[in-house]
């Protein structure tokens, strides 16, 4: 059975493509050596499944860098350590850490590809792109990561709300999208000490006066809640905030079309239209890959 994967899989070819370099011998061993390991695994039915074969395969190029870094540190461990040892070391982790966020990245773009068709279906609601913000930040940010669940984070949220129905005798709705029957009306977390509160309409719409009113009450709302010192525990997390507000345009008049321009030059709040949303993330995650690849992961 293991032969017969190994045959099928094709791995001593498959490594040699993806770990080619004159360096990288280890690389293709490890792989060859994690995929034997892997093999043992496979059930009689399997084996016939291309896809569970490929799954397999990947699988071991992906841990063969990590196993490598492995037993290189071991090694340093064990002897004294050279500058030749150490540039060994060092190699091993850029090459471990190229293929995991490759990887990832690579995921990310797939999304964003998803993303493309997705935008274009007229059955898509905004909530269902507020919620997919809520999962993937980095599509409107490429520095902006996921972070677990934070219960400072999620009394903020709370406090918050009661905070804005208590001023405006209003609902806002910031809750976790786990509960499906609330509409979000934004997306609300915090990155590097500043909120950030994302608005995202779907492709095509553009804002009016309505809409620009109600982004100009939650930011005075939120400048007043951040400046009151009962909620001075919140600075811990949230010292700033900061509106972004995904759209393709405004459509705005009179006083509103002013205070419209005033937040954006005053950098308090950025438009991003549909075209440029996409277009800026996938850039940024291309250029990962690519030097993901040179670096000899596929």
């Amino acid at each position: 059975m293991l032969q017969k994967f190994l045959e099928k899989a094709n791995i001593q070819e498959r490594a040699k493509e993806i770990y080619s370099g004159s360096h990288q011998e280890e690389l293709r061993r490890q792989t060859e050596k994690v995929a034997k390991a892997l093999g043992k695994s496979l059930r009689g039915d399997e084996i016939e499944d291309p896809e569970a074969i490929e799954e397999l395969v990947q699988l071991s190029l992906f841990l063969a860098p990590i196993q490598t870094l492995d037993k290189k540190l071991k090694e340093a461990s064990e002897a004294t350590t050279s500058i030749g040892v150490a540039n060994d070391i060092l190699r091993a982790a850029r090459i471990a850490e190229t293929v995991s966020f490759g990887r990832q990245v690579k995921k990310r773009i797939e999304i964003i590809s998803k993303l493309e068709t997705f935008k274009n279906d007229s059955s898509t609601s905004e909530s269902d792109l507020q919620s997919l913000i809520q999962n993937a930040p980095w599509l409107v940010n490429p520095q902006w990561i996921p972070l677990s669940a934070n219960q400072t984070l999620s009394t903020l949220k709370r406090e918050f709300e009661r905070f804005y129905k208590k001023n405006t005798n209003s609902d806002i709705n910031l809750d976790d999208f786990e509960k499906k029957t609330k509409k979000p009306d934004f997306v609300m977390f915090s990155q590097d000490a500043c909120l950030q509160i994302v608005e995202i309409k779907k492709p095509g719409h553009r804002i009016g006066n309505d809409e620009m009113e109600r982004i100009h009450t939650y930011y005075q709302q939120f400048e007043s809640f951040l400046n009151d010192e009962k909620h001075r525990e919140f600075r811990s997390i949230a010292n700033d905030f900061h509106i972004t507000l995904v759209a393709d345009g405004a459509n705005l008049s009179g006083a509103w079309e002013t205070i419209y321009k005033s937040f954006v030059e005053g950098k308090k709040l950025t438009p991003i239209d549909w075209s440029a949303f996409l277009l800026r993330t996938n850039k940024v995650h291309q250029e990962f890959l690519d030097e993901a690849r040179r670096l000899g992961f596929k």
